[in-house]
């Protein structure tokens, strides 16, 4: 009895505790959809003068709902220009008509249905060459667009941040306006304005990242099959009939396209003249030479391409690997056409894109009177037939690749019958010269135009690398000259320097013409262009250009050089070390290196004391007193300057010399003149510290006195009560 009591008490509380969780749950649930709706009604509409900073949820809703407020805001903005004088101005229209166009936009982007997912083609059991060529290709071009719109989605993305940025600014600079501001209207429209553009931008980047999933999948189905394809291949006897007639036709094809060339080719050898007509004719001609040349390609590589489909197939069924290896050389051959017509066909492109463009922009000038009627017909020919080799350069681009995929397969064909290392160092030759050739089509492809020149990063590379050995080049010069003069001493310091400064620049010269002629520059079509330099030269570099000038100058007249000791104008003396470009680099005998620009030194005075003769006399000061022997002071000076080796003694007319030169308040002063050696001219302060030295040991040798500045004091007047006190005395 108790049992049944307590399961029937345990039945009830269970019953009790899932209806009070049923009801809590529907009561949550009710208040969460009431919150909901409370928060949907609480969006409020975005009128222009009470924008929240939350208005774009207005437009965050499904179909069909968004297209009803679309209308609907559109409807009543119109309404309000319409009624509101304030607001009824041409701005205003302006911005409502932006303001339709971006939400209509947006709302038909959101009615746009998803791209259908591609068909996932099951792998087929065989598969002729065309359907692997196809495949391939497909994959190819898959690519191409993937990269494309890859592309786009991050240029979206990047214009999007910046769309934010200036979003949150307007509506940063709104919130903190004043309500009652004239211009709030037009604010609040600019805003929607933008945030319904940025919506639209946000919106087509779904969409491109929907297509290029899809992309994507179709891509790697693709992939799939080409794999699949490659595996399982099937040749019929029909299929080599066919190649075999396809070659014969190509092969006539080909005959006859180079017989076409030929003559193209001579045509264009007959000189014409140099009327403008006539000018006219020969560019026709030299761009016909390149449509022509384009078409023989294009025939020569269909003609291989058979080849190849043939040389497959004859793998298939033989499966020989002595078969195999008979042909690797004639594909090493094929593989080299490809990357030898990779090149040629992007230089045809530049030259021919160059020519479509100089003929519209000589057809868009506007008539005149005196137009020459057979020089327009000539230039809309020549436009026609630049149209008409783009057309061909296409046609071969698509051939080209069609043949890199076949011998792709070529290849992988020869290494799964032979398998030895000679097959696979003709792959990996393969790749590495496919590689190569992606890299040519790059670096020539054209970056920028300098006078009418295009300038391709393979000829700024190859400028550096002629600038880079000219500079090496003049360098080496140097140093070989610097080494001469080491060797040689001082002897012709400044001749040397001279040459190596003008072998310098000389080079670097002749290295930059080099560098700009490479790239096909003209420098005889560049007048204008230096003209525009000097001006600018003349304002901005005027300084530069100056001391660069007077270093020339200083290197050609040689009025100072290398090696010679100078006083410039404030006194400074110094050996000149250095004639560069801009400045002259000084170093004086306390071992101070100056730089001086080469103006000041061409205008301005400069003592030069070893110009034309390294000897140079200097006079030395003394003095001694009054009433000392002047002979005695004579013989004293002179064996003093010959105690000192610094003297010149290399000519009797240049013997030292005691000259009296002034009667002094307390000496009298005399200058022992002397020549000094040509080494220590450059050291004056030493030389004269020395001939002191000697004096005043020769002086005092001779018991000469050196006299000391004195004054005798005369007393005359106003001592007459003067009183003298002996010690002695009281």
């Amino acid at each position: 009895m108790v049992m049944k009591l307590v399961q029937w008490l345990c039945l009830w509380v269970s019953v009790l505790v899932v209806g009070f969780y049923s009801f809590s749950a529907a009561q949550s649930l009710g208040e969460s959809q009431g919150i909901n709706e409370e928060t949907k009604e609480e969006v409020p509409f975005p009128e222009p003068t009470k924008l929240k900073p939350n208005w774009w949820k207005f437009f965050d809703v499904e179909l069909p709902l968004l297209e009803e407020r679309v209308i609907s805001v559109i409807d009543q903005l119109t309404e309000a220009q319409s009624k509101t004088p304030g607001f009824s101005n041409d701005k205003n229209k302006d911005l409502l008509i932006k303001i339709t166009i971006q939400l209509k936009t947006f709302s038909n982007l959101k009615a746009r249905k998803r791209t259908k997912e591609p068909i996932v083609l099951a792998p087929k059991g065989t598969y002729t060459l065309e359907e692997w060529l196809s495949f391939s290709n497909g994959v190819s071009t898959g690519k191409v667009e993937a990269k494309i719109i890859q592309d786009e989605i991050a240029r979206s993305n990047t214009a999007i941040n910046k769309a934010e940025g200036l979003l949150d600014t307007l509506m940063a600079a709104f919130l903190g306006g004043e309500p009652t501001d004239p211009a709030r209207y037009t604010k609040g429209l600019d805003i929607i304005v933008n945030g319904s553009s940025l919506a639209v931008a946000k919106e087509k980047v779904r969409i491109e990242k929907e297509n290029l999933e899809v992309l994507e999948a179709r891509i790697s189905n693709m992939q799939l099959q080409v794999k699949a394809a490659s595996k399982h291949l099937s040749v019929t006897k029909t299929d080599l009939l066919r190649l075999d007639g396809e070659i014969k036709s190509s092969t006539k094809k080909l005959e006859q396209v180079r017989k076409e060339l030929a003559l193209v080719q001579a045509k264009a050898l007959i000189d014409l003249g140099d009327s403008p007509v006539q000018k006219a004719q020969s560019r026709h001609n030299e761009q016909a030479i390149v449509d022509a040349s384009v078409l023989e390609a294009l025939s020569h590589v269909e003609l291989v391409a058979k080849n190849v489909e043939k040389e497959i197939l004859n793998l298939l069924t033989k499966n020989d690997a002595a078969y195999a290896k008979q042909i690797i050389e004639e594909t090493t051959e094929w593989a080299n056409l490809l990357s030898s017509l990779k090149q040629k066909k992007d230089y045809w492109t530049s030259v021919t894109i160059l020519e479509r463009d100089l003929t519209q922009n000589l057809l868009a000038i506007d008539s005149g009177k005196d137009e020459d009627p057979e020089l327009r017909r000539i230039n809309k020919g020549r436009s026609k037939l630049a149209g008409e080799t783009i057309l061909s350069l296409h046609r071969l681009d698509n051939a080209l690749q069609d043949l890199k995929l076949l011998l792709g397969l070529l290849s992988q064909q020869l290494s799964d019958t032979s398998g030895d290392l000679k097959t696979w160092f003709l792959k990996s030759r393969q790749e590495v010269g496919n590689f190569f050739g992606e890299a040519s089509s790059y670096l020539t492809s054209s970056l920028f135009k300098i006078n009418e020149t295009p300038v391709t990063a393979l000829g700024l590379f190859r400028v550096i690398i002629i600038l880079g050995f000219a500079w090496w080049l003049s360098g080496f010069v140097s140093r070989f000259l610097g080494k001469y003069i080491e060797n040689r001493g001082e002897q012709d310091l400044s001749g040397v320097y001279t040459l190596s400064r003008l072998i310098h620049y000389g080079i670097l010269g002749l290295g930059l013409f080099i560098a700009l002629s490479s790239i096909g520059l003209d420098l005889s079509n560049l007048a204008l262009v230096a003209g525009a330099l000097s001006l600018g030269i003349g304002f901005g570099l005027q300084s530069i250009v100056n001391n660069f000038v007077s270093g020339l100058i200083l290197l050609f007249e040689r009025n100072i050089k290398i090696g010679n000791f100078i006083e410039i104008a404030n006194g400074t003396t110094g050996i000149v070390k250095e004639i560069n470009v801009r400045t002259t680099l000084i170093n004086t005998n306390d071992n101070i290196d100056i730089i001086l620009p080469n103006s000041e030194l061409v205008g301005n005075s400069v003592i030069n004391w070893t110009l034309r003769e390294a000897v140079r006399r200097m006079k030395i000061p003394f003095g001694v007193a009054y009433g000392s022997d002047k002979e005695l002071v004579k013989k004293a000076a002179l064996e003093a300057a010959d105690q000192v080796p610094y003297t010149y003694k290399g000519d009797k007319n240049r013997n030292p010399q005691v000259w009296l030169s002034e009667f002094g308040d307390s000496s009298l002063n005399f200058h022992l003149v002397v020549w000094v050696n040509p080494e220590m001219v450059k050291k004056p302060a030493r030389v004269h510290a020395a001939y002191m030295w000697e004096i005043e040991t020769m002086l005092a040798k001779y018991n000469i006195e050196i006299p000391f500045p004195q004054m005798d004091l005369h007393l005359k007047s106003g001592f007459e009560k003067l009183t003298i006190r002996r010690p002695d005395s009281d």
